[in-house]
């Protein structure tokens, strides 16, 4: 499943007011950041880069603090987040845009990169294709992206307590589903592998907190989470998926990397 465009405004909103205290939150997001630049390699001087969907700046910077003589821009559709990153890192360029419209011209990137982003785009192929578009030929495409088992054990407990048996999370997309979406563009090379990784957490509360600082509660449905709701849920976590003291949380990555 995918975000309908109504549910991905939602999220952009939220990611809008999340964007003052983002980076308290984004370690692990910073941590990932730092895999996809190693995964990109080295660049030669001169060479133009597009963050995709850069949130608060810190991997465009980290990426132009890196590579000595590559000029980097980003974009993000919240507009709160592309004005964060501009006031800390004054010397990117940064635009407001959706991934689905690209206000650059064809083939002015030697790469794009995307660190988790990607999935709360609902036209996944519109994104691809206008990344593509973008791209100079055998220019390099490398995006982290998360997928449906991401925060599994928050999304089984909180449905296996839910109080009203109609409640319901939209999930993300399958490897399979990415992997095909991709192929169906004439990339020259296109790979995708996936990765597990785990956070622990002391508690339910602190998780949520977690994903509600981060702005990416965007897949929540028009369900209010009462104390009751969310004890009884706090303890089926702790119960089936603990760790140590606290409770762990998987984010399934989907690694891509492409070249036009």
């Amino acid at each position: 499943m995918c975000l309908t465009p109504l549910a991905a405004k939602a999220a952009r909103q939220k990611f809008a007011r999340a964007a003052g205290h983002y980076d308290e939150h984004a370690a692990f997001h910073r941590a990932l950041g730092c895999d996809l630049t190693a995964r990109l390699g080295n660049l030669p001087s001169g060479a133009k880069v597009l963050d995709a969907g850069m949130g608060t700046g810190s991997g465009a910077a980290g990426l132009a603090e890196k590579s000595n003589g590559v000029w980097v821009a980003g974009c993000d559709a919240a507009w709160p987040m592309a004005a964060a990153a501009k006031k800390r890192y004054p010397a990117l360029a940064v635009c407001a845009a959706d991934v689905q419209a690209l206000p650059f011209a064809g083939e002015v990137f030697d790469a794009v990169v995307s660190n988790l982003a990607l999935q709360w785009a609902p036209d996944l192929t519109q994104a691809f294709g206008g990344i593509f578009r973008v791209l100079k030929k055998g220019g390099r495409f490398t995006a982290a992206v998360c997928a449906e088992h991401t925060l599994e054990e928050l999304f089984t407990a909180l449905t296996q307590t839910a109080l009203d048996r109609s409640f319901a999370w939209t999930r993300l997309r399958s490897l399979a589903d990415i992997r095909t979406i991709g192929e169906a563009i004439p990339w020259a090379r296109w790979e995708t592998s996936a990765e597990t990784r785990e956070i622990r957490f002391s508690d339910l509360n602190e998780l949520l907190r977690w994903v509600k600082g981060l702005g990416a509660n965007g897949l929540n449905p028009p369900y209010f989470l009462g104390r009751r709701h969310l004890a009884l849920a706090d303890q089926y976590y702790r119960t089936r998926f603990p760790a140590g003291e606290g409770i762990r949380a998987t984010m399934e990555i989907i690694w891509i990397e492409a070249v036009k």
